[in-house]
């Protein structure tokens, strides 16, 4: 299959689809594991996870598993 490269403001573009996917996902993530959790013994574990993973990906850590 053939690779495209991506420039200027469509790689722009791309790149903030990428990070409004991810942060969609992890949030869903987060609001299951706090229900999960029956909200009160879910809320802390479920945020302290959230934070590392966002840490994690801002540090350029991308290739990580989140689940």
């Amino acid at each position: 299959m053939e690779e495209v490269q991506l420039h200027g403001l469509m790689k722009v573009f791309y790149q903030a689809g990428v990070w409004v996917i991810r942060l969609v996902y992890l949030n869903l993530l987060w609001v299951g594991f706090t229900i999960l959790g029956l909200v009160v013994f879910g809320f802390m574990p479920a945020t302290v996870s959230l934070f590392a993973v966002l840490r994690q990906w801002i540090h350029g850590n991308e290739d990580m598993a989140i689940l």
